[in-house]
């Protein structure tokens, strides 16, 4: 088909312009396609799909290039992108990759391979390479990282890879791809045979438009368009033919149908059998108008002001906010367990406010707190350090915020990696770290009733003063041995090996694959964690007791949560911290109200997480604006009680430095890793245990989600914080080691 009549006309064009939504709403800019390229997938005959990872800020120890690094946690980090190529690479293909870098990076050390070796210096500007494959029925992984000079650092921003091309072994060319390497403002240049897809969400009447044009290629370049959505086959919806040099300056202008929705518009690049063609589509862009994308809501000034009333009632009342650690939302009576572990709690959600859907941001405490503390993802708050490394100085605290504003703090924390060894202890007026040997408890752990003394000493001296405490119980965390009559409340011991409640040598035995527990001790390893969760609630309830006793109940509002559920062999594993399934990432969250002021016996099916909770609490106190809240991703629970939407969308990451990613609509779920590129998609409506993988039926669905979290981690706004190292006192060394964090092969 020639070009001249596959083309809109002008009066058509004009037609498109008008279609859909209000007329008097002008259309915008939904996606610029070259920016989009990143983040699509790249497919290559015959059958060869390429997707980029997104740019991580990895440390030397964390990965390949680690032994490049004397001490993994002092050395400066690196960048780090990956390609993963899937399908048969057959002989003599090589894999061109356009790299855009920026002037801070010009020191850098460029690598490309598995383990390569430093090629040369980067410069400012683009770069092409060439990198030969060997032959694979099994695809290949590339990954291309930038090494700054010691002692400095690279922003995400610096080195990014912006396309890719699997070409003839002895394919060349004078310069690389300049627009690939997004050169040469909004254009895309495509080398064929080959097909690029963007699968995205569209608005009704959305289009796409842009100029067509040929490279250095001989003899014409067939350029076409397909259009998938939710539901129907793939059609072409467009097709040209263009040549080199060729002066065509008209905009073609493709509806991409008329119903909102899912939808996968691929862009094709094909020419005569055998040779490699080259093809631009200039500025190509779609448009419409009210896009939904896969982003957490933002609460607007009429969502906020459905709580003016709540916020009147509550006001000059305390906030106290309890977690407790590894606490999964599934073994608590109040979200459908069997086994009454969690009575106390239980009174507390029938007094107050219980989140159906509360999501952690990071399935281990330091980045679970880290978010709860600041209301930013794990990425943000940890950008430019690792991500077992203290909370960054520069990143602001709610009891920061808080204290500057003349509010009594007070922690008590019985998990070291909650507190002042990873700066969580910021901004707080007392800060009580039980932790270490005392008492009857086991070796380096301070049991929950050990907070009791001292929390009942400061409430006694507090309760004339408005206060926002913070309390960081252990259990049921790892060891999973509950004291008397608890370690029996579930039932008569079983054949769990005793060392094992206290030795994580036997879970690291199990999660290595050396060992696969029987049923029997599965069962045995559930009812000591339920002990351990119910011996938790106990102090909750002498909690609630106290406060009532000395006159705090009726002027506080209680908060209880955890920083992340536990595994308990329902995929083989013990613990957390590696794994986004629903057992470790869904945490319960129940808000109690002085009785009267705020509902009771409610409760919320939105979807939450614990970025909401600092919002919430500055809310409560009247902190909720200016510059601080601006740095805010979560958003105040209060508008959502009376009825305001929630986030729509929640993301999770797991604490290595290639991380895995959760995306969570409500109901679709993404589980996608960064390191090897695979992904896993549920439907948690119908399948809420998470048993069946539908990656592959809901191809269309999996891609668009992998595609809006990259879309996502590619504009979340980041800004470097200073690196700081964690120093463990012997007490704190031990308690951690009792928890399972350090080993003794470690220090």
């Amino acid at each position: 088909m020639s070009l001249r009549a596959s083309m809109p006309s002008l009066a058509l064009a004009g037609a498109l312009l008008a279609a859909g939504g209000c007329k008097n709403e002008p259309l915008t800019t939904l996606y610029e396609l070259q920016r989009e390229a990143p983040q699509a997938e790249w497919v290559f005959p015959p059958g060869v799909s390429v997707v980029l990872s997104p740019t991580l800020d990895v440390h030397f120890g964390e990965g390949a290039r680690a032994d490049r690094a004397s001490d993994s946690r002092t050395s400066p980090s690196h960048l780090e992108t990956r390609a993963f190529l899937r399908g048969s690479i057959p002989p003599g293909r090589s894999l061109y990759l356009a790299l855009f870098v920026e002037p801070e990076a010009r020191n850098s050390d460029l690598f490309i391979g598995r383990e390569g070796e430093p090629s040369d210096r980067l410069e400012p500007g683009r770069r092409g390479y060439v990198l030969p494959l060997a032959p694979s029925t099994a695809g290949a992984v590339v990954e291309l990282a930038a090494e700054p000079p010691r002692d400095s650092s690279l922003s995400l921003a610096a080195i990014r890879l912006c396309g890719v091309a699997l070409v003839p072994g002895g394919w060349t060319r004078n310069a690389p791809l300049d627009s690939l390497a997004g050169e040469r403002g909004s254009m895309l240049t495509q080398v064929g045979p080959s097909v690029v897809r963007f699968a995205l969400p569209l608005p009704e009447g959305a289009q796409l438009r842009f100029t067509p044009a040929a490279e250095a290629t001989a003899g014409p370049v067939r350029m076409w368009i397909t259009l998938e959505r939710e539901g129907s086959a793939e059609r072409e919806i467009w097709s040209g033919a263009v040549r080199t040099g060729s002066d065509n300056s008209t905009e073609a202008v493709v509806r991409l149908g008329s119903r909102p929705g899912h939808a996968r518009v691929a862009l094709h690049v094909g020419g005569r059998p055998g040779e490699p063609v080259e093809a631009t589509w200039r500025a190509p862009r779609i448009f419409g108008r009210g896009l939904k994308r896969l982003r957490p809501r933002v609460q607007g000034a009429e969502d906020k002001a459905r709580a003016d009333g709540l916020r009147v009632r509550l006001a000059g009342t305390n906030v106290l906010v309890v977690v407790l650690d590894a606490a999964a939302a599934r073994h608590f009576g109040c979200y459908g367990y069997a086994r009454p572990t969690t009575l106390n709690m239980d009174r507390l959600a029938r007094e107050g406010v219980l989140f159906e859907r509360a999501y952690t941001p990071a399935p281990f405490t330091i980045g679970a707190v880290s978010s709860m503390w600041t209301s930013q993802y794990p990425d943000q708050h940890h950008a430019g350090t690792r991500h077992r490394a203290p909370l960054p100085r520069e990143r602001l605290t709610l009891a920061e915020l808080l204290s500057a504003r003349g509010v009594s703090t007070v922690g008590f924390v019985a998990n070291p990696s909650a507190g002042l060894p990873f700066g969580l202890d910021r901004g707080f007026g007392e800060f009580h770290a039980l932790y270490g040997t005392g008492g009857a408890s086991p070796p380096g752990i301070r049991r929950a009733e050990e907070f009791r003394p001292v929390l009942r000493d400061w409430l006694s001296r507090i309760r004339g003063s408005r206060f926002f405490g913070y309390i960081h119980l252990l259990e049921p965390h790892f060891p999973y041995d509950p004291p008397h009559p608890f370690d029996r409340l579930f039932g008569r011991p079983g054949p769990m090996p005793s060392p094992a409640r206290r030795d994580d040598g036997w879970i690291r035995r199990v999660n290595a694959g050396q060992y696969r527990p029987t049923a029997e001790e599965a069962a045995d390893l559930v009812r000591l964690y339920d002990g351990n969760l119910a011996y938790a609630d106990r102090e909750v309830g002498w909690l609630r007791r106290t406060l009532a006793e000395l006159g705090l109940l009726e002027r506080t509002t209680l908060i209880v949560t955890s920083d992340h559920g536990e595994s308990l062999l329902e995929r083989g594993t013990i613990g957390h911290g590696g794994h986004l399934n629903e057992e470790c990432i869904r945490v319960p969250l129940i808000v109690r109200f002085p009785g009267g002021r705020g509902p009771a016996g409610l409760r919320v099916h939105e979807l939450v997480d614990l970025l909401d909770v600092a919002p919430t609490v500055a809310d409560l106190f009247g902190a909720l604006d200016g510059a601080a809240a601006r740095t805010y991703e979560g958003v105040s629970l209060l508008p959502v009680v009376e009825g305001a939407p929630g986030k729509g969308v929640v993301l999770a990451r797991t604490m290595q430095e290639r991380p895995t990613y959760a995306l969570n609509d409500g109901t679709w779920k993404l589980i996608h890793s960064v390191k090897s590129g695979r992904s896993e998609l549920y439907d948690l409506a119908d399948d809420p245990g998470e048993q069946h993988d539908l990656v592959e039926s809901e191809s269309l669905r999996a891609e668009l989600m992998r595609q809006e979290l990259y879309r996502w981690l590619r504009d979340l706004h980041r800004e470097q914080g200073s690196a700081t190292e964690e120093r463990l006192t012997p007490s704190e060394l031990e308690t951690m080691r009792a928890l399972g964090y350090v080993h003794s092969s470690d220090r």
